[in-house]
């Protein structure tokens, strides 16, 4: 019995751990960061601006590869006798936290940009991210997510 409660909640664990990454870093491509051109930016900022979202889009494979192989790892221990369990939890959190600090530099560094810009490109970009936030809201998960928490009280 014991073991059955292990192993239920190291996959919650692993589940929990994976939907935190992808969280952290978006994975639908029509939420791929603006290019430049979208932005209107130009010169230093523009390669400023590419530079960042290379790395965002980095990030994001590197979590979706990380992930995957945290799901075959997972799967693997399950069929073995004895697994580790604890180790694997241990090794998830670490490989999770270390996506959510490079996740959170990186978001760091996109508003030190931001904060550089005139106010004209301030106000279109913030407009770009209306646009997003209203696409994902009309996503099927996103949807589920907000009845839930009108109908049962629990936040978002």
């Amino acid at each position: 019995m014991k073991l059955s409660r292990s192993l239920i909640a190291a996959g919650l664990l692993v589940t929990a751990t994976t939907f935190t990454a992808y969280a952290a870093v978006e994975q639908v491509h029509r939420f791929e960061p603006p290019t430049a051109e979208q932005l209107g930016l130009s010169g230093t900022y523009m390669s400023q601006w590419n530079e960042l979202r290379s790395q965002t889009l980095n990030l994001r494979r590197s979590a979706s590869a990380q992930a995957t192989q945290r799901i075959k790892r997972l799967r693997e221990l399950l069929t073995a006798p004895a697994p580790d369990l604890g180790a694997f939890n241990r090794e998830s959190e670490q490989a999770t936290d270390k996506l959510l600090a490079q996740a959170r530099a990186l978001k760091a560094r996109k508003i030190a940009l931001y904060d550089s810009l005139p106010p004209a490109q301030q106000a279109r970009l913030r407009a770009l991210l209306v646009d997003h936030l209203d696409r994902l809201q009309q996503l099927p998960w996103f949807k589920a997510m907000a009845d839930r928490a009108t109908t049962d009280g629990s936040a978002l």
